[in-house]
């Protein structure tokens, strides 16, 4: 079968960005699909330093055996007259239609990546993640007007929680399907713990929590910094991977506090694996979230979570069954959970067990792919659509 993806993200030379769909289309790769990805970057003068990382995404380049195009489009700040995409490159979106000629089309994300496939010949499947669902669309009337059309013509509508499908049952969808993100079970899965934290100049024996992603406020850091004060009579060790605005300060205020932490940066998947290996406790304490990776990756490579009780968290992570959930921007509600997990290694090898075996029945990029296929399936058959109807109506006027 051929898919036409559209991405508001993927990887190019210069960047991991967009690494979930990469790893998805992996999968739906195995299962013998041909697949082609049409993205979408912000048209911008090389100015300012996200600008000049925008200009570097090339027009067309191939990665992993992908083909890859990339729209630029003019948008205004706060997605201001997002709906303009369609009519500035509804000429290019066609020509790559009519060039790849899809069964079916894949868009991940609902804005704006939603907006190039209205004027599609071809069925399409539109996937909700995050903030682009659970969040954007709700800003402005023009915003969910906007996304009720996208939503509405869709043949099918995947939520990948069902917190995020949730949000487009409010936008108009009906009966959206639930797919989980997940994690490559073949680099992510329980490894060594010791050898691990000798890998990494780690001590072998001591208590060591990770935690990976953007160290950003509303991630938590506040929390975790406050954590891992209150923490440290136990002498843990912390691991934080990625980096943002926050990671100075973390480093000064654990540094300050004799605090041992380790912090990698941002890492490819196999030392990524590496640091899931090392710690005894992977945490989330974020104060919103679709279906993070993070959580997937660290239950697939068996090792405990705690994690905040928000958005598709709770529907993975089993309050005392497969770790601890903890209400958002409650830094003793943290502190208490970590100690608990860090001190009780009969709670943590319980955790563990649940986490790696519900990870690998539910949560992996393997299974994630056979419930698309199982869906483009039915649209090539002709069994698709929100009411049972095709996707491919006539055009409308739309702007945001």
């Amino acid at each position: 079968m051929r898919i036409l993806v559209m991405v508001n993200n993927f990887p190019w030379p210069q960047s991991i960005d967009g690494t979930f769909n990469l790893l998805h289309l992996r999968a739906l790769r195995e299962l013998g699909h041909e697949i082609c990805v049409l993205r979408w970057a912000p048209w911008a003068p090389p100015l300012r330093k996200q600008w000049k990382r925008y200009r570097s995404i090339p027009d067309a380049y191939e990665y992993d055996g992908f083909r890859v195009r990339t729209l630029r489009v003019l948008i205004g700040p706060a997605n201001l007259a997002i709906g303009s995409i369609r009519r500035q490159r509804q000429g290019a979106i066609a020509r790559e239609i009519a060039a790849f000629t899809p069964d079916v089309v894949q868009v991940h994300g609902l804005i704006p990546a939603g907006v190039m496939a209205l004027d599609s010949p071809v069925p399409y499947v539109l996937t909700g993640h995050g903030t682009e669902t659970y969040k954007t669309p709700f800003l402005r009337d023009s915003l969910r007007a906007l996304s009720h059309e996208i939503v509405t013509r869709a043949a099918f509508c995947v939520g990948v929680s069902d917190f995020v499908a949730g949000k487009l049952r409010m936008l108009g969808a009906r009966d959206p399907r639930v797919i989980f993100n997940g994690a490559d079970e073949d680099i992510f899965f329980p490894r060594d713990r010791v050898a691990a934290r000798l890998e990494l100049g780690l001590h072998p024996n001591r208590p060591t929590v990770m935690y990976a992603g953007h160290m950003l406020a509303q991630k938590g850091m506040a929390e975790l910094q406050a954590a891992a004060l209150a923490l440290r009579e136990m002498q843990p060790q912390f691991i934080f991977a990625g980096g943002n605005a926050m990671q100075p300060e973390i480093e000064r205020t654990l540094r300050a506090a004799k605090i041992d932490a380790l912090f990698p940066g941002v890492v490819g998947h196999e030392k990524l694996a590496t640091l899931y290996a090392a710690a005894d406790v992977v945490t989330l304490p974020s104060y919103a979230e679709g279906l993070p990776l993070l959580v997937c990756e660290a239950m697939c490579s068996g090792r405990a979570v705690v994690a905040t009780n928000v958005g598709g968290i709770p529907e993975i992570v089993r309050d005392g069954e497969t770790g601890y959930l903890i209400p958002p921007r409650d830094a003793d509600a943290l502190t208490d959970r970590l100690r608990r997990v860090l001190a009780g290694q009969p709670i943590r090898e319980r955790f563990e067990r649940a986490a790696y075996t519900f990870a690998r029945e539910h949560l992996t990029w393997r299974v994630n792919a056979r419930a698309y296929d199982e869906i483009y399936r039915d649209i090539v058959a002709g069994r698709y659509g929100n009411d049972g109807s095709s996707s491919a109506l006539p055009a409308l006027s739309t702007s945001a």
